[in-house]
């Protein structure tokens, strides 16, 4: 069974009703940094679904995590081709490991850049004719 990460718009006024803006599966690395860092509410089973309040400060907490993840993996980059340059042997498996370590890379790369764009159009929400952001997990 297929899960999402769902994000809701309330529009500005009394007693608005929260609309569907976007969504991502669980196989999505947007839908894991999320899960991982805030563990959004799970949408529910009763007729009031269930929501976390996605602030500007949580969403800067999910890009900040992904930044960390991403020096991590860099610098782990970075050590493993000096020991493979001190060690002087660059094997096949050696060529291997630093190619899928450097498409990683360019996968939390892609990733952290969604993830800022997240973040900017939360921090503007109060600029738009919404006043707040909404996830849940179903």
């Amino acid at each position: 069974m297929s899960s999402y990460l769902t994000f809701y718009l309330v529009p500005k006024g009394e007693n608005q009703k929260p609309l569907m803006f976007t969504s991502y599966s669980r196989s999505t690395d947007v839908y894991q940094a999320y899960y991982e860092e805030l563990h959004p509410a799970f949408i529910g089973n009763d007729d009031k679904p269930n929501y976390t309040e996605l602030t500007p400060d949580k969403a800067l907490q999910v890009v900040n995590a992904a930044k960390d993840d991403l020096k991590k993996a860099e610098t782990a980059l970075n050590n493993r081709i000096a020991a493979y340059k001190e060690l002087g042997n660059m094997s096949d498996e050696a060529v291997q490991d630093i190619a899928e370590t450097k498409d990683y890379i360019e996968d939390l790369k892609s990733n952290l850049i969604e993830l800022q764009c997240i973040y900017c159009w939360v921090g503007d929400i109060e600029y738009s004719d919404f006043e707040k952001v909404l996830i849940n997990i179903d």
